[in-house]
C-alpha cells in the first residue's frame, strides 16, 4: 500500500494540472476544427459539476489518503506538469505541437487499468484511474476527438510533411520528466522510510524531552548526528521498540505513531505512516491500511458563503452585459488550470458550457 501512495503521490504534479494542454483552445471555440479538443477541456473540467472535475478528485484522493504534501519531490517529477501548462499558454503559436501532444497522451495505456484494479484491490478508490479508462476511449471518447482534429487541421500535401514533423515532435513531449511507470519503478521501501525521516530530523531533534533514552543516549542526542536515523532505527530494533516481520501494534514505536490517542499522533502524514507501517510489517501478511481515526483535513476549496455568493453575483452582473462572444471571452481566466476547480471556476465552466450549448 505505501508503494501505491508512493506512485499517487509521484504523479500528483502532472493529475493536479490535468487537461491544463488545452486551456489555450478555448479562446478558439468559434473554430469548428478545434471544438473536439473544446469539449475534451471541459470534461476533464467536468463541465462545471464538483464531482466530476478530474483535478478535484485527485485533490480529494490525495486528502483523504493523507499525502496531500508533495514538496519533497524532484524536479523531475514536475517537468510533465510543466510541458502541459506551456502548451496550455501556447495554442496559438504551437497548434501542431499541442495536436500531437494531445494524440499521445489521450491514448489509454495499458498501465491505466492495471492501476485501476490494483488501488481497487488496496482499498483505495480508483474513480480517477476508471474514469480515464473509459473517457479517453477511442471510439468515440477523448482518444477520437484527439484524431479528429489532426484530420480537421492536415493540410495539403506541400506543406503536410512540416506539420506532420512538429505534430510529432509534440507527441515526444509526452516522454518528459518522470512517466508513470517510472514512478512506480523508483519506489524502495527502506530508502523512502529513511528519507523520510531524515526530512523530519531538523524538526525532531531539538522536540523530546530527556526521560526517555536508547542505548544510553536520548532521542535529540541520537537525531543531532548526520547518522543519528539510521543508527536510531537500529537501536529501536534491538532494544524490542520495533519489532520488524511482525503485527505493527505489537511494536510500542508504532502504537506512539498511530491512532488520535499516541503521544506522536500527527507527526506523520497518511504516507509517512503507511511507510512506518509497512517497513514494520515486512514478510507479516498482507499490509492493510493504518487506522485514520482523525477525520481528513478539509479542503480550502472556497471562501465563506457570504463572499462566494457575491463574486458569483457580481460575475453574473458583469455577463448580463456581455453579448455570447464577449461572455466567453470575459469566463476564460476563471476556467485557467489555477483557478477551474474552485467554487467561481466551477461556476464559470457550467456559464461556458451552455453558452456553447453543452449541457452540465
Amino acid at each position: 500500500r505505501a508503494h501505491a501512495l508512493h506512485f499517487l503521490r509521484g504523479v500528483a504534479p502532472t493529475k493536479l494540472v490535468d487537461g491544463a494542454w488545452l486551456y489555450g483552445v478555448l479562446a478558439h471555440a468559434g473554430d469548428a476544427r478545434l471544438l473536439p479538443l473544446v469539449h475534451t477541456y471541459l470534461e476533464e473540467l467536468g463541465r462545471g459539476v464538483a464531482g466530476c472535475n478530474h483535478v478535484l478528485i485527485y485533490r480529494h484522493l490525495l486528502e483523504s489518503l493523507g499525502c496531500a504534501g508533495t514538496s519533497d519531490l524532484s524536479v523531475e517529477h514536475y517537468l510533465q506538469g510543466t510541458v502541459q501548462l506551456a502548451l496550455g499558454c501556447l495554442a496559438g503559436q504551437r497548434l501542431p505541437e499541442l495536436i500531437g501532444y494531445n494524440l499521445g497522451y489521450e491514448l489509454p495505456p495499458l498501465h491505466l487499468l492495471v492501476t485501476t484494479w490494483e488501488l481497487q484491490e488496496l482499498g483505495i478508490d480508483p474513480t480517477y484511474f476508471r474514469l480515464h479508462v473509459t473517457i479517453d476511449n477511442a471510439s468515440c471518447g477523448h482518444a477520437r476527438r484527439a484524431l479528429q482534429t489532426l484530420f480537421n487541421h492536415l493540410p495539403d500535401k506541400p506543406r503536410r510533411a512540416a506539420f506532420l514533423a512538429r505534430v510529432r515532435a509534440g507527441m515526444g513531449l509526452n516522454d518528459v520528466g518522470l512517466s508513470s511507470t517510472q514512478v512506480i519503478d523508483g519506489f524502495d521501501l527502506d530508502h523512502e522510510l529513511l528519507a523520510m525521516l531524515e526530512r523530519k530530523q531538523p524538526f525532531a531533534r531539538h522536540q523530546h524531552s530527556d526521560r526517555a533514552r536508547i542505548q544510553g543516549r536520548t532521542l535529540n542526542q541520537w537525531l543531532a548526528q548526520p547518522w543519528g536515523v539510521a543508527a536510531l532505527l537500529r537501536a529501536l530494533q534491538q532494544e524490542g521498540w520495533i519489532l520488524r516481520d511482525a503485527d505493527p501494534a505489537r511494536s510500542r514505536f508504532w502504537r506512539l505513531v498511530s491512532g488520535p490517542d499516541a503521544a506522536m499522533f500527527g507527526v506523520f502524514d497518511g504516507y509517512e505512516q503507511q511507510l512506518l507501517h509497512d517497513w514494520i510489517a515486512g514478510s507479516w501478511a498482507p499490509s492493510p491500511a493504518p487506522a485514520r481515526h482523525a477525520p481528513p483535513r478539509p479542503l480550502a476549496l472556497e471562501p465563506a458563503p457570504a463572499d462566494l455568493d457575491e463574486e458569483e453575483r457580481r460575475l453574473r452582473r458583469e455577463l448580463a452585459q456581455l453579448v455570447p462572444h464577449q461572455r466567453r471571452q470575459h469566463l476564460l481566466p476563471l476556467l485557467a488550470p489555477q483557478r477551474h476547480w474552485t467554487p467561481l471556476g466551477l461556476l464559470a465552466t457550467r456559464l461556458f458550457s451552455q453558452d456553447l450549448g453543452v449541457a452540465p
